[in-house]
């Protein structure tokens, strides 16, 4: 058995490639210069004859990422040339990972039927990503499935990202400038890469949807403060900031109902995932 992974460098990708090697799948990593190379990418799928396809390379889910140029290049023409390069090869499925932010602002939890009406540019990309996978699964009769994790965290993610950055404030006392009440259905991302191979192994069920991940239940970022605080025995010094970001999430949440008749749930609840990030870096510092 064998698998193809854009993006296995990122944060998701390295633990999806983990988790693929431990049910013995050959993985191998897509480089990212072939989404600018149709020619090249056909050929290396060629050779390769992958049994699935996970697309995860992605530009634009990072602050600093504010290239829109780049976001148009990686998210919209990268995932045309993968798509297109993929089509002569009889793979079992072709699992595109998109992002929530294709909703936009909601006040209820939100759903796949949910109209999409995001207003950034990262996720009008991401949303023409998943449009172009939809048209090129009815077009060539292809098995592909789209997925929408919702706020992933875990071991390796990127430092300056919030969960690592108020451990990192906490154990060092360092002031932690926070805004209090933004919401976010936080998945601990080996419960992610689960519904990855879950969506993979059911793709009759799936194949042709877009499919929410998340857990289903939101925490305030003061409430996964108070959380690591308790945990890590130590108390944040917290200077609260509004508006850091161009808007203020108030609810940010799943309905993971599809998912769940697939027969995935998370096995992590937030304290739980909190205890092993935390645990994962606390190893990675003792290592360095």
């Amino acid at each position: 058995m064998k698998t193809c992974v854009s993006g296995s460098s990122g944060f998701i990708g390295k633990h999806l490639t983990e988790a693929l090697a431990d049910k013995g799948i050959d993985v191998f990593a897509y480089p990212r210069e072939l989404l600018t190379d149709p020619l090249e990418s056909a050929r290396f799928l060629e050779d390769i004859k992958p049994d699935y396809i996970f697309h995860l390379g992605a530009y634009g889910n990072m602050f600093s990422q504010q290239d829109e140029d780049q976001m148009l290049a990686s998210n919209i023409f990268g995932t045309h040339i993968l798509l297109q390069s993929s089509e002569k090869i009889p793979y079992k499925a072709f699992v595109y990972v998109s992002t929530s932010s294709v909703y936009g602002t909601k006040d209820k939890p939100m759903k796949e039927t949910d109209v999409c009406d995001t207003d950034t540019y990262y996720g009008a990309t991401k949303l023409s990503a998943e449009l172009l996978c939809k048209a090129f699964a009815k077009k060539y009769n292809k098995p592909v499935t789209i997925l929408r994790p919702f706020s992933l965290y875990g071991g390796g993610e990127a430092s300056f990202r919030f969960i690592p950055t108020v451990i990192d404030k906490i154990r060092t006392g360092n002031v932690l400038n926070l805004e209090p009440s933004t919401n976010h259905d936080w998945t601990y991302v080996k419960d992610f890469t689960n519904a990855c191979i879950v969506v993979a192994e059911k793709i009759q069920q799936a194949r042709g949807r877009a499919i929410n991940v998340g857990t289903g239940n939101q925490y305030t970022n003061i409430e996964v403060v108070g959380k690591i605080e308790t945990i890590m025995g130590k108390k944040a010094s917290i200077q609260e900031t509004l508006n850091m970001r161009e808007f203020k999430v108030q609810s940010w949440v799943a309905d993971n109902t599809v998912i769940r008749s697939l027969g995935w749930k998370p096995k992590m609840d937030l304290i739980s995932g909190l205890k092993e990030t935390i645990n994962a870096y606390t190893k990675q510092e003792s290592q360095a």
